[in-house]
Parts: structure tokens; C-alpha cells; sequence
């Protein structure tokens, strides 16, 4: 797992070290039970329904890998991030496939080899949820868009 230290000066969510982070996002994944980290499972046909592939993407959540990803997103939320408003970047108006490829983005742009390349969509959802938002779901898709803590 990279370094977490510099996480403090980025998020005032994010307290502690690695032990905080796994407790944060275990919390997320017991708040939102259908979460995975590919995003909301829903029925749709295909693998989407495939419960036991579900679960694989759920447990997911739990490897030093996905915690790299949510701590990516949290840095690039609290990022200077001027020529991002043009991208449409502001979490209550983007939705949370395209918010994990403006995260990528912003890695590549940046040059930045200590964060995680590629995001998941769940590691953007949890990532927002930390920081105080608040999924409002897509119908029969696995992305969301957000709301501030309060708003739907």
C-alpha cells in the first residue's frame, strides 16, 4: 500500500493511517450492502446477476489495492483542480463513472507514479461517500450521481 501520510493534508475524513482507511471503507460497504467495487449491483441480465461474481467484486473492496484507488480519489477531490471545471468536474453535477475517468485522468496529466492509475467505480463511490456525499442511484446501472450529506 502507498504512503498514507500525506492523505492528512487532503481529506479531514481520513484521520489515521492504513487502519482508518480499511475501517472507512468497511463502514461504507456495511452502509451501502449492495456496493461492490465495480459499482451498485443490479439486475440486468448477464453477469450482473451472477451472485457468486458479485461477491468476488465485493471482496474487492477489501485488498490494499482498492484502498490505494479510494485514496487516489480523495487527493484528486481535494486537488487544485481550475482546468478540471471545464470537464464538468464537480462531484453534485458528474456521475460516478465518469468522476473514476476524470480521476484517471488527472493521475496521467499529473505524471503522478505514486497513485493508483486506474480507479473503479465503487473506489470513486466510496471515496465521495468519506467525504460526505451521498449516492443518489441510477436506475438498473451500477454508477450513481451525488448529493452533499442531506440532499437527495
Amino acid at each position: 500500500m502507498k504512503k498514507l501520510a500525506n492523505v492528512v493534508a487532503f481529506s479531514p475524513n481520513v484521520t489515521r493511517l492504513e487502519n482508518d482507511l480499511r475501517s472507512q471503507i468497511a463502514n461504507v460497504m456495511a452502509q451501502y450492502p449492495d456496493l461492490s467495487a465495480y459499482g451498485f449491483h443490479f439486475s440486468a441480465g448477464g453477469e450482473w446477476d451472477d451472485l457468486e461474481l458479485y461477491k468476488c467484486y465485493r471482496d474487492m473492496m477489501l485488498t490494499s489495492r482498492f484502498a490505494d484507488e479510494v485514496l487516489t480519489c480523495i487527493e484528486a477531490i481535494y486537488a487544485p483542480r481550475a482546468r478540471w471545471e471545464a470537464r464538468a468536474w464537480r462531484l453534485d453535477l458528474g456521475g460516478s463513472y465518469g468522476l473514476k475517468h476524470a480521476v484517471e485522468r488527472w493521475v496521467r496529466e499529473g505524471n503522478r507514479d505514486d497513485l493508483a492509475s486506474y480507479i473503479s467505480n465503487g473506489a470513486f463511490i466510496v471515496a465521495a461517500v468519506i467525504e460526505g456525499w451521498v449516492p443518489v442511484r441510477s436506475q438498473r446501472s451500477p454508477n450513481c450521481r451525488f448529493a452533499r450529506e442531506g440532499k437527495r
